[in-house]
């Protein structure tokens, strides 16, 4: 089952693999090298890995849940198992301690997550980090559901598109 990644995974992508350093969480290797210009040099392939995958809505944005591991370490862990003894399994219970039990109840409930929540705190998170900077100007744009809204259309999730958006300056 392909489960759709949203404009938000890739923003939860992007916050953990910062906070890790560029470095995988599992092996400790150095996976990025972040610049002083903001460019980024990847030396392997890092990635962030859902522990309890990104269907469960519960725990799609938890970032005790998403660890960055290079791209050797996400395929030989796997995922979670039934079982709770592979090497993913234990590595996520060592480095959880109690917590474990309180992600694995979160992860089996059903919830739906709300988007512009996640994005909004996704952004302030990368902003702490001055990853994202804040636009220099400012500009309305009304959504094709005639709503305005800032940078973002709520509906869509996604930057206002001149094929699907109609754009309004302020001073109009």
């Amino acid at each position: 089952m392909k489960i759709l990644i949203r404009p938000t995974d890739k923003l939860m992508s992007i916050l953990v693999r910062r906070l890790a350093n560029g470095r995988c969480q599992y092996c400790g290797q150095v996976c990025e090298i972040y610049n002083a210009d903001g460019s980024v040099e990847r030396i392997k392939k890092l990635e962030a890995s859902h522990y309890h995958g990104r269907v469960h809505e519960g725990t799609r944005m938890a970032l005790k849940n998403v660890s960055a591991l290079c791209f050797t370490c996400h395929q030989t862990l796997g995922g979670y198992q039934k079982s709770e003894q592979g090497d993913y399994d234990l590595w996520m219970k060592s480095r959880l301690g109690n917590e474990y039990w309180q992600l694995k109840l979160a992860a089996f409930q059903n919830k739906k997550r709300d988007d512009v929540f996640d994005m909004m705190w996704l952004i302030q998170e990368l902003k702490k980090l001055g990853i994202m900077e804040k636009p220099k100007k400012e500009k309305k744009e009304m959504c094709c559901n005639g709503k305005f809204v800032k940078k973002y259309c709520a509906l869509h999730m996604v930057k206002p598109d001149k094929k699907k958006h109609l754009s309004v300056d302020n001073d109009a």
